[in-house]
C-alpha cells in the first residue's frame, strides 16, 4: 500500500492504508490518512466519520465531535443537490426553464405560469440550482 501511495497518491488509497492501521491499532497513523484523504476529497462524508471514530478512541471528544457535524454538513449538502436536481427535472417537464441570469448570481425563470411557491423553492434552492446549472 505505502508503494501505490508513493507512485499515485489519491483519496481511495490513503483510506485503504487508514483502514488497515485502524485494524492494527494504529489509531494516531489512521487519524493521518483519514485526514489526507479528506484533504484530497472534503466532499466524502465518510472520511470524516472514521477520523471522528478514531478521535472518540484517542479520548479527543471535541475533535469527534467537530468531524461528526462536519460529516452531516457535508451530507445535507448532498441532499440539497439532490433535491436542486430532482427539482430542475420537475420544473422543466412542466415547462419551465430556468438559466443562470447575466450577472451570474441569479436565476431566470421562464415558460409557464410559475406559482409563488415554485418561485419560493427557486430562492431556497438557488445556491444548489446554480452549480447544477453553472456544470452543464
Amino acid at each position: 500500500m505505502n508503494q501505490a501511495i508513493a507512485i499515485a497518491p489519491d483519496q481511495l488509497s490513503y483510506f485503504v492504508r487508514a483502514e488497515i492501521y485502524r485494524a492494527q491499532g494504529n489509531l494516531p497513523k489512521a487519524v493521518e490518512d483519514y485526514t489526507r484523504a479528506h484533504r484530497l476529497d472534503p466532499n466524502t462524508p465518510e472520511f470524516l466519520q472514521r477520523r471522528a471514530d478514531m478521535y472518540e478512541q484517542l479520548g479527543k471528544t471535541d475533535e469527534a465531535n467537530a468531524d461528526r457535524e462536519a460529516a452531516q454538513h457535508v451530507l445535507s449538502g448532498e441532499n440539497e443537490l439532490t433535491e436542486a436536481r430532482q427539482f430542475l427535472q420537475y420544473l422543466q417537464s412542466n415547462g419551465v426553464k430556468l438559466k443562470i441570469a447575466r450577472n451570474k448570481r441569479d436565476l431566470e425563470p421562464s415558460g409557464t405560469r410559475i406559482k409563488p411557491e415554485t418561485l419560493d423553492k427557486i430562492k431556497r434552492l438557488k445556491p444548489q440550482l446554480l452549480q447544477i446549472l453553472a456544470g452543464e
